[in-house]
């Protein structure tokens, strides 16, 4: 089987908006904390970045709160949304490509909410890298499933499964 095909592209140049917000740190305000996500999709609405941006937005205006009540971060907080994900990382790559020095000096750690929430209610489906097993652990010891259970009961009972750095 021979399968020619003629493609034609139309190639416009555009512009994409990577919007951002820091809190200045307290005590070490060079060094940043990252957390983000993308808000392009390729179709209308997705729960790819929607489920990642709404929480985003929910952590800012947690963090206004607490910094009217007082409260500042030890380390400088920047909240990303990056634009032109769908399209090659374009967003997330230009801002670390023009800033590569600074990141690697004071660059604490990037948290990306990418596909923040996906599933079924009854279904937890958790992901990240291997050396941050034990937060998840932890964080799900206080994460109330029912009322007398925590999730990582739960987790631990349906699956018998111990990621490295969870105690039972």
């Amino acid at each position: 089987v021979t399968v020619r095909l003629n493609l034609q592209f139309k190639y416009n140049r555009t512009n994409t908006w990577n919007t951002y917000g820091r809190i200045k740190g307290a005590v070490e305000p060079e060094k940043v904390v990252y957390i983000g996500s993308h808000h392009d999709a390729w179709d209308y609405g997705t729960v790819d970045p929607i489920s990642s941006q709404a929480p985003l937005w929910e952590l800012a205006e947690v963090l206004g709160v607490m910094m009217k009540n007082g409260w500042k971060p030890r380390r400088s907080i920047q909240l990303n949304s990056w634009d032109a994900e769908e399209w090659g990382l374009t967003g997330s790559a230009e801002f670390v490509e023009k800033r590569k020095q600074m990141l690697k000096a004071n660059g604490v750690v990037y948290l990306n909410t990418d596909v923040g929430v996906m599933g079924t209610p009854d279904k937890l489906f958790a992901g990240g890298t291997p050396s941050l097993q034990w937060a998840m652990g932890k964080a799900l010891k206080v994460i109330a499933h029912n009322s007398t259970h925590t999730l990582h009961d739960i987790w631990l009972n349906k699956y018998d499964f111990h990621p490295a750095g969870w105690s039972s």
